[in-house]
C-alpha cells in the first residue's frame, strides 16, 4: 500500500517535470521573476544600496536610460531595473526578468560614460539573450529529476517541494554565466553602446582596466570573480577585432548606395568575393564564398555585364528607389548604345551597415 501511495505521488511530479521540459517558455518566466526578485533581495540585505550623489545617481540613470530605449525591441518582455549595490567590488550582474547590479566598487573604478555602458549594455546582453532562461531550464531538469529519484529510492514523505525556486536562485548565484554566454553578452555590448551612441571602444577599455587591477595575477580576488569568465587577454583580443570590424563596415557600407556601389564594382570585376562581403551576416553564415560563387543568377548577371562593358558607350549609375525603416532598394543600371541592364538590389540596415538580402533581381534587359 505505501509503495502504492508513493507511485500515486510520484506521478504528478513526473508530469510536472515533462510539462516544464515541454512547455519551459511559458512556465521559466515566472520563476525567473521570482528568483530576480529574491537575488536582488540578497544582495541588499547583505550589502545594502549604495549612497550616490546626485551627480552620480543622474549620469549612471542617463547612461542606463539610453541604452535600455534601444535594447527594449530587443526584449520587450524584460522589466529593466539597475541597481547600485555598496560593495567595494570590481563586478556587476544580470539577476533575470531585467534587473541588474552595479558594485560601487566597480562604478568607483570606471574612466568614463563609455566603460560604464559597456558594464550595463553587458548585463542587458544577458537579458536580450535569455541566459537566466536557459541555465533555469538545466536546473529545473537537475532537480526534478533529483526530486525523482530521491522519491523512488528514499522515504518522500519528508522532502520539502517547494525549495525548488530557492535552489534554483542559490546554484544560479554561484554557478554564474558559461563562457559562451559571456562572450555572447560581450558581443551585444559592442553593438548596444554604439547605437545608444557610445563609443564602443569603451568594452576594450573595460577589460583593460580590469586586467590592470587584476595584476595579472591568476589567484587575485578579482581573477576568482571572473574565473567563469573568458581570459581577458582573450576578451579583449576578440573585442577589438569586432569593434574593427564594426567600424569598418560602417565607413565602407555606410548608406544602401554605397553598398550597392561595391556590390556593382563586384559584378564588374567578376569578383565574387567583394559581392559576396556585400551581403547580410546571417546569408554569410548560411552559404560559404564557394557555394556563393556558383550561384547561377550571379553568374548570369557577370556574364552579361561581361559582355556589355566591352561597348566603347559602357557605363553605369545607380538610383535609391525606395529607404523606409531600415529597408531599401537600389537600381543598378548597366548601360550601352545597344542595350540596358537593370538591377534591383533589395538591402537591409544591420550592425555591420547595410547588407544586400538576396540575390540581385534582373529586371529589366533589351
Amino acid at each position: 500500500m505505501k509503495s502504492l501511495r508513493k507511485s500515486l505521488f510520484i506521478l504528478p511530479i513526473l508530469c510536472l517535470f515533462l510539462l516544464l521540459i515541454n512547455f519551459s517558455v511559458y512556465a521559466v518566466s515566472d520563476i525567473e521573476k521570482e528568483i530576480a526578485k529574491q537575488n536582488v533581495e540578497k544582495y541588499k540585505e547583505k550589502f545594502g544600496l549604495a549612497e550616490l550623489s546626485t551627480t552620480e545617481e543622474k549620469r549612471i540613470n542617463n547612461i542606463f536610460d539610453r541604452l535600455t530605449v534601444k535594447a527594449h525591441p530587443d526584449a520587450i518582455d524584460l522589466n529593466f531595473k539597475l541597481y547600485v549595490i555598496d560593495a567595494p567590488v570590481l563586478n556587476a550582474a544580470y539577476m533575470g526578468d531585467g534587473h541588474m547590479m552595479v558594485f560601487k566598487g566597480l562604478l568607483d573604478q570606471v574612466e568614463n560614460d563609455n566603460q560604464l555602458a559597456a558594464i550595463i549594455a553587458h548585463e542587458i546582453g544577458h537579458g536580450v539573450n535569455d541566459d537566466i532562461q536557459d541555465s533555469i531550464n538545466i536546473i529545473q531538469g537537475i532537480q526534478l529529476g533529483g526530486a525523482l529519484v530521491d522519491l523512488i529510492t528514499k522515504d518522500s514523505e519528508n522532502r520539502d517541494s517547494s525549495n525548488l525556486i530557492a535552489n534554483i536562485s542559490m546554484i544560479l548565484l554561484k554557478k554564474g554565466f558559461d563562457r559562451g554566454q559571456e562572450k555572447e553578452a560581450d558581443y551585444y555590448s559592442v553593438f548596444l553602446t554604439k547605437k545608444a551612441g557610445y563609443d564602443p571602444h569603451g568594452t576594450i577599455g573595460v577589460m583593460k582596466l580590469l586586467k590592470r587591477k587584476s595584476g595579472g595575477s591568476s589567484d587575485s580576488e578579482l581573477a576568482e570573480l571572473f574565473s567563469d569568465h573568458p581570459n581577458l587577454d582573450n576578451r579583449i583580443e576578440y573585442l577589438t577585432a569586432l569593434v574593427t570590424e564594426v567600424e569598418n563596415a560602417q565607413k565602407l557600407y555606410y548608406s544602401p548606395v554605397a553598398t550597392a556601389s561595391r556590390l556593382a564594382q563586384g559584378i564588374l570585376a567578376a569578383n565574387n568575393s567583394l559581392i559576396y562581403s556585400t551581403y547580410t551576416e546571417s546569408i554569410q553564415d548560411a552559404i560559404s564564398l564557394e557555394s556563393f560563387s556558383t550561384n547561377s543568377q550571379i553568374n548570369r548577371v557577370i556574364k552579361k555585364i561581361k559582355v556589355l562593358k566591352t561597348d566603347s558607350s559602357f557605363s553605369y549609375d545607380m538610383e535609391l528607389r525606395n529607404q523606409v525603416d531600415g529597408t531599401a532598394r537600389v537600381a543598378i543600371n548597366y548601360l550601352s548604345d545597344a542595350e540596358i541592364i537593370s538591377l534591383a538590389i533589395d538591402l537591409m540596415k544591420t550592425e555591420y551597415g547595410w547588407r544586400v538580402v538576396r540575390e540581385p533581381r534582373l529586371y529589366k534587359s533589351r
